[in-house]
This record gives structure tokens, C-alpha cells and sequence, in this order.
């Protein structure tokens, strides 16, 4: 049997599917840069996770997605690519992005045509989807207001009483692979949505350099867009608020957060899912969302967190997500020059730009054409995949 690839094998999720994978009796080969497979954070984590490089069928081979001939040796005798491996931080500047996420993984491909391996499951990221175009009314309570009193004391007498939505009118539905993608829409952007940062602006254009590859060069493909991760392993993302919560530094926030959707994976789901649909057919050239069933309101996220982690959050009933939005921009970018500017200065890494776009609004994905198939998730329910999770952050003493 030839040995599966795992990029990016000594991040969150390519630790994991290295562990997913050789559980499953299927030789195993990861590669990631020498100074991460050393690094003592990532032998401690990775220790913690159960993965043992020195297991039979086991093996690690180090590589560079910016060097093609340092991919092709890595390659050589392989099956499958589990191509997990990105510069996955939402403040790292565009041209560091668009050398690992955009030209890494054109690299990644060439050498995988010269190597006469055809065969890729992709991580990508459900901020392919971008954030919706909100209408007034969701930020200005007079507008809502008006809504109200036209709609009760006007409308109703009018010949016309057909409800007129504002021209930008998302609701609380999930996004659908059927929506707008980098692989059925042309162009750098989403239709009626915008990409929030440049790491998804790389994720989209990877996208669409994949579907070309299956396209010229019979690269086949499948693409998984997971939503939030967490599990153990990670400290940023749904990890990060977490351990911030634990803090304290977190104990306020705007009530308005109950109004506004979202749904998350475990890191092991998302690795279940990429071999679940490496071994089937139907599932060359397409495109999966994975997310877990659950779907919370990012209130109800925050406060499961902080009963977990043993911390109080005072609400503020008055405040409104799309106001604080303002603040939340200008606080990140001061805290990065600060960062920046000051040896001394280390800021909170999740407290970025990005992050105050995606809380104000929902942002959900739905797995319902993955599950057709018939995955089943090992984490359905969020609130215990949370539990476990942090349970494993006490133990590494990562929430003290």
C-alpha cells in the first residue's frame, strides 16, 4: 500500500490526520518544516495527542512548499495528499500569505503532476464564503423601528401590502457548496458577499488554482471547507477565545451576540471527513463543507466557554454587535503597531481585525452534502467536543 502525504504535519489538523490515518493502519508519511517537526511546543502537543513518529508505517520527511524539488522527494512512492499545510493567521501580511498559501501550493501541484500522483483531498476554509452585505436596519435600531410602525400602521393600508426587503437582505440560512465558490465563480470575490481578509482571498485563489490543475492536468481533487476548528492541539481560533476567556480577559459583552449564528468541527471531524471522501469516487471534483450539526448563537458559544473555564461574563443589554465593530478594527490595528513597535509588547493574538468582522454577523456553513453520503461524526455535539477540549487544556496547563 502506498503511503498517504500529510502536509502541513505538524499543525493542528495535519498532526491529527496524521494520527487519523495511522490509526487506520494506512502508512503514513507527514512533512512540514524542519523547525516545526523540532520544535518543543509541537513534540509536547503532538506527544499529548498520541502521535508517535517511530511507529511502524510512521515516518517524517521535511520539505518547503516554497522549493519544488524539496516537494517532489517528498513525494516520491506516494498515494493520496492530504494537503492541510497554510499560513493560517489572519494578521500575517499578503506577501507572506500568497508565497505559502498561493505559490506553495502551485508548487505543490506541478510537483505532484511530474510525480505522476493524481490524487488530493484540499483544506481550504469556510471564509471562502465571505461575510454578507447586512441591511441598515440590523445596525440602527430607528431604522428597525421605522420597520416596525411601517409595517403595522402604514403597509397594511397601502394597495400594494407585499413586504419589500431592503436590497441587502441576509437571513439565518446556512451557506450551501450551491452558493457562490471559487470554483463556479470567476473572479476574486464572491457574488453578494466580500471576502474579510487576505488570508481568504489566498484560500479562494488556491482554490481555483486546484480546479485548473484538475482541469489541464488531470489533478483530481476534492476540496473540504471546514468551519471553526477547535479540539486539542490549537490556541488559536475558537482555542484562543477560549484560553482568553480563562484569563479574564473577556468579561464583557453585548447581549446582541444571542442574535447572530454559528457552527464549529472538531479537528478530528474534519480528518474523518478528508479520508472518508479520499476513498470514494463520487467525491473527485467536488467540494464539501464540514461543520458539526450544532449550530449556537455566538452568545450561547461565549457563555458554554466560560462556565467550562470557571469564569463569570457580564452582558450588556444596550450595545449592538455592528456598533462595537468600529472599536473593535481600530483596537486590533492599534494593538499590531503597538506589537510592532515595542520588543517588549506581545498582544493577544486573537484579538485581530477579522475577528471583530465575523462577530457581527452569522456566519454558518451546512454539511448537508457531506452527511448525504453517509459520514457520521464522531463530535456532534459541540458543548461536549467543547468539554473534552478543554479538559485537555488543564491537562497541558494551557488553562490554569
Amino acid at each position: 500500500m502506498k503511503p498517504a502525504l500529510v502536509t502541513g504535519a505538524c499543525g493542528f489538523s495535519g498532526g491529527h490526520m496524521v494520527k487519523i490515518l495511522a490509526d487506520a493502519g494506512i502508512p503514513v508519511r507527514g512533512t512540514d518544516l524542519a523547525r516545526a517537526f523540532e520544535s518543543q511546543k509541537v513534540r509536547t502537543t503532538q506527544d499529548n495527542i498520541c502521535i508517535d513518529w517511530d511507529a511502524d508505517g510512521v515516518d517524517f520527511v521535511p520539505s518547503d512548499l516554497s522549493d519544488k524539488q524539496s516537494l517532489k522527494k517528498v513525494l516520491k512512492g506516494v498515494g493520496v495528499v492530504y494537503h492541510t499545510a497554510s499560513l493560517y493567521d489572519y494578521s500575517a501580511p499578503m506577501s507572506a500569505l500568497e508565497k505559502i498559501n498561493f505559490e506553495g501550493t502551485i508548487n505543490l501541484c506541478e510537483a505532484m503532476v511530474e510525480e505522476g500522483i493524481d490524487r488530493m483531498v484540499h483544506w481550504s476554509t469556510a471564509g471562502v464564503y465571505g461575510h454578507p452585505y447586512m441591511p441598515q436596519s440590523s445596525s440602527n435600531p430607528l431604522r428597525a423601528l421605522f420597520e416596525l410602525l411601517w409595517g403595522h400602521g402604514v403597509r397594511p393600508w397601502l394597495k400594494d401590502k407585499e413586504y419589500k426587503r431592503p436590497s441587502a437582505h441576509p437571513t439565518n440560512q446556512p451557506f450551501t457548496e450551491e452558493g457562490s465558490t471559487p470554483l463556479n465563480t470567476p473572479g476574486p470575490q464572491p457574488r453578494d458577499t466580500f471576502l474579510v481578509n487576505d488570508y481568504s482571498i489566498t484560500k479562494w485563489k488556491q482554490e481555483q488554482i486546484i480546479q485548473r490543475f484538475g482541469r489541464e492536468q488531470g489533478l483530481r481533487w476534492t476540496i473540504i471547507r471546514p468551519a471553526p476548528l477547535y479540539g486539542p492541539g490549537s490556541d488559536y481560533g475558537i482555542g484562543g477565545i477560549v484560553i482568553a476567556l480563562s484569563e479574564g480577559l473577556m468579561p464583557i459583552l453585548p447581549l446582541d451576540l444571542k442574535n447572530y449564528l454559528m457552527v464549529n468541527c472538531h479537528v478530528r471531524d474534519i480528518g474523518r471527513a478528508a479520508y472518508f471522501l479520499a476513498q470514494r469516487e463520487d467525491a473527485v471534483f467536488e467540494d464539501f463543507n464540514v461543520s458539526d450539526p450544532t449550530v449556537i448563537s455566538q452568545l450561547e458559544f461565549l457563555k458554554i466557554s466560560a462556565l467550562l473555564v470557571g469564569r463569570k461574563i457580564h452582558l450588556i443589554p444596550f450595545l449592538r454587535m455592528p456598533m462595537l465593530q468600529p472599536f473593535g478594527i481600530w483596537s486590533s490595528r492599534y494593538l499590531r503597531w503597538l506589537d510592532g513597535k515595542f520588543p517588549g509588547f506581545q498582544r493577544l493574538r486573537i484579538w485581530e481585525e477579522s475577528s471583530a468582522r465575523y462577530l457581527s454577523s452569522s456566519y454558518w456553513i451546512s454539511s448537508g452534502k457531506l452527511q448525504r453520503l453517509g459520514f457520521e461524526w464522531e463530535y456532534p455535539d459541540f458543548k461536549l467536543g467543547l468539554r473534552a477540549t478543554v479538559e485537555w487544556f488543564i491537562k497541558m496547563g494551557w488553562i490554569k
